[in-house]
């Protein structure tokens, strides 16, 4: 199950007012997100018997990235990230991780003065509530299409031996909450 949104703003709130407080820091930012990735293998062989679809997998990914600019110098900026941890110390670790990574770099133009307002939206994408019956209906209908094709190209070859037809792969549905 992804992380919710208000709890990902919760951490995020968090961690910048835990970054804040730091007197060596200028200025950062913080991104946090939860990821979601649903996969429905596909392994359909024509001369070997298959089930065509073979098998389904959910991936979980959670994390957080910091970037920061150093007060004593506004081109020294390092950043640091953590997975699977959105923790108030998991924000320390990576901000020490920050700092020991930070560099000057004398073309860093800083961060925006302001931040940008995102248009506040309520639309939600078609794939997002995609269950396992929509991921594998999607997945048999790329087998059907790739015979349909297989079998068109088979017609036209009428006397060159028989080919089989070996379809691999996966469909993917990436929810990503930031």
């Amino acid at each position: 199950m992804m992380v919710r949104l208000a709890e990902l703003k919760n951490f995020a709130r968090a961690a910048a007012g835990l970054i804040a407080r730091d007197k060596d820091i200028a200025q950062f930012e913080v991104y946090c997100a939860s990821a979601e990735h649903r996969i429905a293998r596909l392994n359909y062989t024509s001369d070997i018997p298959c089930r065509g679809v073979e098998e389904f997998k959910s991936l979980r990914a959670d994390g957080f990235q910091v970037r920061i600019v150093m007060r004593r110098d506004a081109h020294e900026t390092g950043s640091a990230f953590e997975a699977a941890d959105l923790s108030l110390d998991a924000v320390r670790a990576a901000l020490a991780s920050a700092r020991r990574s930070a560099v000057v770099d004398p073309h860093f133009p800083g961060f925006p003065s302001a931040p940008r307002k995102l248009a506040a939206t309520r639309a939600r994408a078609a794939t997002a509530p995609a269950g396992d019956h929509a991921i594998a209906a999607a997945a048999w209908q790329i087998i059907a299409g790739a015979l349909g094709a297989f079998q068109g190209a088979d017609a036209a070859r009428a006397g060159d031996g028989k080919p089989g037809l070996i379809i691999g792969g996966d469909v993917s549905v990436i929810h990503d909450r930031i």
